[in-house]
């Protein structure tokens, strides 16, 4: 059961973003063919991308709150509405649905891997983290093939893409994103957090364990503030170079 929610999560996670990093990798050639028409100008695929992942970086500190409100499967499955959005929006774009979009998808983003992290660590019992996380990123590396084979067997040598050929490929896409949400809402909610979970974190292990007082544990704030505590330990201190220049 344990394998199958990793890969059932997987499977979605691979098509979903087969499907956003497929259009992000072709947004550029898109706009640059659609200089002029509905605002858009060759430097609208830079300032999407700019706003998705600054909303992205944002999303990150309160989504834990949003995950423990709606619980993971569920932030999973909304949090990937956007992503669908986003990709059909591409269909016939306009400079105002574009930025919009991307703000949202950008926001979706961050909810979206809290609670993949949530629901991988909770079908994780004892020792099986490791694989299980190995299943999901097996699926999930896969994203990078299936949108550029499609690519390359549908576009061939060809430096443009007109108007025909955009309404094929984002149809196609949106298509591969809404199965990778239908995939979300097969997954089975995550057993409840348990106290030998909270203790694999402790000092024995030599891992930071951010310890949440009782009174706390139903605020929707706490998460919040978790975040901003483990963002300050001396661990993530040693992280944040290698992730500036990854």
């Amino acid at each position: 059961a344990v394998v199958s929610t990793q890969s059932t999560g997987g499977i979605g996670f691979m098509l979903v973003f087969s499907a956003f990093l497929t259009a992000s990798f072709i947004e550029g050639i898109v706009f640059k063919d659609m200089k002029g028409v509905h605002g858009i100008t060759k430097k609208t695929a830079f300032y999407s991308l700019a706003i998705i992942y600054a909303f992205l970086g944002v999303a990150n500190w309160f989504s834990p709150a949003i995950v423990k409100r709606l619980g993971s499967k569920w932030a999973l499955v909304l949090s990937s509405l956007p992503y669908v959005g986003f990709i059909f929006s591409m269909y016939e774009p306009y400079m105002a649905s574009v930025f919009v979009m991307s703000a949202l998808l950008g926001t979706g983003g961050g909810i979206m891997w809290t609670a993949n992290g949530e629901i991988i660590a909770r079908n994780s019992p004892g020792e099986s983290k490791a694989k299980n996380t190995g299943i999901f990123w097996s699926w999930f590396n896969t994203s990078m093939l299936v949108g550029n084979i499609f690519l390359f067997f549908y576009l061939g040598d060809s430096e443009a893409i007109n108007a025909k050929e955009r309404h094929v490929i984002y149809l196609v896409l949106g298509t591969l994103c809404t199965l990778g949400m239908f995939c979300f809402l097969l997954l089975q909610p995550p057993p409840p957090a348990t106290k030998e979970d909270g203790e694999e974190g402790g000092e024995e292990g030599g891992n930071l364990q951010v310890v949440t007082p009782p009174e706390a544990q139903e605020s929707i704030i706490q998460p919040i503030k978790d975040a901003m505590r483990f963002c300050c330990s001396w661990q993530m201190g040693l992280l944040y170079m290698p992730f500036i220049f990854s």
